[in-house]
């Protein structure tokens, strides 16, 4: 987790989106200029007409090739592995990011060994190592020390004084302590190493677990940020806020006005001076008078360190971005910040809006799937949740790095077929799927492969890449609700998943929580779409309750799911039902995916409106400022127990294609590993159907404007 420094204002866009939209608005104006300078003139004569549009049409010619080709890498089609591939490894499969994880632990990163692994990859086609920096550190310590540096200071403690360690992971079989980003030396020290990356030439720092250990909080044995510099941290903000002490605090927010009396210090809590007292000596105590008030105040210091994580957090970034501009160096940052976290609903509120700072997001995702049961295997569109709403937070490209902890049906043989279907997947749903994982047992074969999808989407990136058209129906993350209860995020997944296998397409929409802000919501970009869909409406901020309203009052239908506490009124466009995205999450009835159909308004009319094959789900939008639309078509009947996809012959697609395609008379079938070829299609009632000859793994057809 990399955290820190403050000053940073909350609500400022992130320096690379808004550097990239301020260069593209450079380049608008200029186009309009030139042209609009060449008409002026070109009143005044023909002659001079003539010589006055030219130019300008030249100019617009040059400056919208520039529109189109000058995407910043991290807004490119990316083929990404998890850790360093071997050169041969990496030619074959064309790897443009090689080693998003590479050398977690920190200052070892960048030892004199690891120079000529830079200088060998800034030769190479592909991107410079990433850099990984963690709170959890044994090895990161015995390296600082080394150097000079001593980070024991930093180990942070749990609430009763002992270190924290990080459980789950070992180094060589040694415990791993968590470090505070409250420790300025810790701080220092890694601001430090972002500057020795930046000096060394990478072209992006990585951050690993950015966000998470203040969700560690709790009273359990073995948590963290209750060390001296997180009380101190916590006891300067109460101070910001104009209380005396923390005995003060107590009084003025839970106990009427009455301190709690000297003789009560030495009685109840063993404390004999009252400087001593603070929060961890009042959690830790057992006094049962106080036992209510013990669990306002950890859920207060829980959130004032979330806040205080985020600052620290967002003024780190600024730091690094400042210091690369300094040294002129276009330097990505990005970080393992989960866009909703797949097993731990309560963090996902308080992890969103790190993803607003960042240029791309390669993130840890686990969806464990029981050996036996009547689950879905693999998650149709499940991930496409994810994807999109990472694509709602920043502007790169959103990655994910698979963990699917020890499910039995995959061991045994090789993965290439499932890494593939869910590496298709992802592409299809503006997101991307990191390489390495599942590559341990028949490396070779599964390398081998994979080349032919890795190579088919560089090809064919053009589709991938760049803005796609709204869709009619907008999914709103509210992450106000999500702060409220973070299970909300489950009703969330579901509800998506059911519409990818309804084959019924939609956007994300994200918007903010009062606690880290970004809570507004644009009222012109809601009513770019006929149906909303409310999935976490638990819980609003004033900004969200207005636009919502605004919404509503257009005549727009709105469908809430779950606990309502919107206030909008009982009109006939807002229809309000059941939790029906938990209920689907957690029984993948069809019954339960029928109830989500039946849930939008009998007047919307989805664009894909039939797959023959029920295992085949369709992804399908227009691009935006360009002349095509994609169709892709995933197919799911996947094989665990052999890694086996079964291929489909002959399936149909019906869809409505949009108004400036209607005259198109066929259609680009791509796939990979097979040669472009054209197919032709019936049209009866607005709609055409089209017939694809075989399906392997994934297929995509491209519309073109006649």
């Amino acid at each position: 987790m990399i955290t820190w420094v403050a000053g940073t204002q909350c609500r400022e866009k992130s320096n690379a989106a808004k550097g990239g939209s301020e260069n593209i608005m450079l380049r608008v104006r200029a186009t309009y200029t030139f042209i609009k300078a060449a008409v002026i003139i070109g009143f005044s004569g023909r002659s001079m007409m003539v010589k006055a549009l030219l130019p300008g049409l030249l100019c617009f010619f040059v400056i919208s090739q520039a529109l189109a080709v000058e995407l910043p890498w991290n807004e490119k089609v990316q083929i990404i592995t998890d850790k360093m591939f071997a050169p041969e490894d990496e030619a074959a499969l064309a790897v443009t990011f090689n080693g998003v994880w590479s050398w977690s632990g920190g200052s070892d990163n960048l030892l004199p060994d690891k120079a000529a692994a830079f200088d060998g990859a800034g030769k190479r086609k592909s991107r410079n190592y990433s850099i990984v920096y963690t709170c959890r550190t044994t090895p990161q310590m015995r390296a600082a020390l080394e150097s000079g540096v001593d980070l024991r200071p930093a180990v942070t403690c749990d609430v009763y004084g002992n270190a924290s360690l990080a459980d789950w992971w070992y180094w060589e079989k040694e415990p791993v302590y968590m470090l505070s980003p409250n420790c300025p030396v810790f701080y220092e020290h890694l601001l430090d190493l972002a500057r020795k990356a930046v000096d060394h030439g990478v072209d992006c720092i990585y951050i690993d677990e950015l966000p998470f250990l203040p969700m560690e909080i709790s009273l359990k044995k073995g948590s963290v940020l209750f060390g001296k510099y997180d009380i101190e941290a916590f006891e300067r903000n109460l101070e910001r806020k104009g209380y005396s002490s923390f005995n003060d605090y107590l009084a003025r927010e839970y106990m009427n006005g009455r301190r709690i009396t000297d003789r009560e210090l030495k009685s109840l809590f063993s404390i004999s001076q009252p400087d001593d007292f603070n929060v961890a000596v009042f959690l830790r105590a057992p006094a049962k008078r106080y036992a209510e008030i013990r669990q306002w105040v950890l859920d207060d210091y829980r959130e004032f360190q979330a806040w205080n994580h985020f600052m620290k957090g967002v003024a780190f970034i600024s730091a690094i971005r400042d210091y690369a501009r300094k040294k002129g160096r276009d330097v990505k940052i990005s970080a393992n910040t989960i866009p909703g976290a797949a097993g731990d609903g309560e963090s996902c509120a308080r992890t969103q809006v790190w993803n607003k700072y960042l240029d791309f997001m390669a993130f840890e995702n686990q969806y464990n799937t029981p050996a036996q049961g009547e689950y879905i295997y693999p998650p149709q569109g499940k991930y496409g949740a994810y994807y999109r709403l990472g694509r709602s937070l920043t502007q790169g490209f959103v990655a994910t790095v698979p963990g699917f902890g020890s499910n039995e049906c995959f061991k045994g043989h090789d993965l290439s077929n499932f890494t593939a279907l869910m590496f298709c997947e992802a592409f299809a749903y503006e997101g991307n799927w990191i390489l390495g994982r599942f590559f341990e047992d028949e490396h070779d074969e599964i390398v081998e492969e994979m080349s032919i999808y890795t190579r088919f989407i560089l090809k064919n990136a053009k589709y991938f890449e760049g803005q796609r058209k709204k869709n009619a129906v907008g999914v709103l993350y509210c992450d106000q609700g999500m702060l409220a209860d973070g299970d909300r995020h489950y009703s969330y997944l579901g509800l998506c998943q059911a519409l990818a296998e309804l084959n019924i397409q939609y956007d994300t929409i994200f918007s903010g929580n009062e606690l880290f802000g970004f809570d507004d919501l644009d009222e012109e970009q809601l009513l770019g779409y006929e149906i909303l869909l409310l999935p976490v409406a638990n819980s609003f901020t004033l900004s969200q309750l207005k636009a919502l309203e605004a919404y509503a009052a257009s005549g727009r239908s709105i469908v809430i799911y779950g606990q309502d506490n919107s206030q909008l009124p009982a009109t006939s466009n807002i229809s309000r039902c059941g939790d029906l995205g938990l209920e689907f999450m957690t029984s993948y009835l069809d019954e339960s995916r029928e109830k989500i159909r039946k849930s939008l308004p009998t007047s919307f009319q989805p664009m894909v409106r039939a797959v023959s094959e029920a295992s085949v789900k369709a992804v399908f939008y227009e691009r935006d400022n360009a002349d095509c639309c994609v169709l892709h078509l995933i197919n799911y009947d996947y094989l665990s127990e052999s890694d086996m996809i079964r291929g489909k012959q002959n399936l149909r697609v019906t869809l409505r294609i949009p108004a400036a395609y209607e005259k198109a008379q066929t259609g680009m079938l791509l796939a990979p590993g097979r040669p472009v070829s054209r197919v032709s299609f019936e049209r009866a009632e607005g709609l055409i159907t089209l017939q694809i000859p075989n399906l392997e793994v994934y297929s995509m057809v491209v519309f073109e404007k006649p």
